[in-house]
């Protein structure tokens, strides 16, 4: 039993030696992750809508396995980590955040992988692709505002950077 304890509050005092600036680093890290691979994706997007060839499908698929598996990592990583000394904000919006991108890509963008890959496209795939767009462009910006937020008032908390 002293063990178990022993180990509680070594794996406490180890959490608290983190500091602000590594803390704010791995969150931030883990969000640009995910946003490079959207990046990456809509790259891939406009490259096989300039070119519906098979190596431009197969770039278009490559790209999105690659890009969820990113994203699932980074998702993994923010929801895994404790709170900062007890304040959760930053690390709560991020997991939101990054959980938004993770849902899109498994839910829509596979969608999209779908249809851009088909030898041919109909009028209801289409309507389809803009409904994903629309969804997108709707629900990122909230979450990215509470991220951007958060991580504005996390580095004014903690001193880590002047003027903001």
């Amino acid at each position: 039993m002293k063990k178990v304890i022993m180990g509680i509050v070594a794996a406490l005092m180890m959490a608290s030696c983190v500091s602000p600036s590594d803390y704010c680093d791995k969150v931030a890290h883990n969000v640009d992750v995910s946003t490079s691979a959207l990046k990456n994706m809509t790259q891939a997007i406009s490259q096989r809508n300039k070119e519906n060839s098979e190596e431009m499908k197969a770039n278009l698929r490559s790209t999105y396995e690659t890009s969820y598996k990113e994203i699932q990592a980074a998702w993994k990583t923010i929801h895994g980590m404790s709170d900062f000394r007890g304040d959760d904000e930053l690390r709560a919006a991020a997991d939101e955040y990054v959980g938004f991108y993770a849902s899109y890509f498994e839910n829509q963008l596979s969608g999209v992988v779908s249809i851009l890959t088909k030898d041919s496209t109909t009028y209801d795939d289409t309507a389809e692709l803009m409904e994903y767009i629309y969804e997108l462009n709707g629900k990122e910006t909230e979450y990215k505002n509470k991220y951007h937020n958060s991580l504005i008032k996390f580095m004014k908390k903690n001193e880590l950077a002047a003027g903001l």
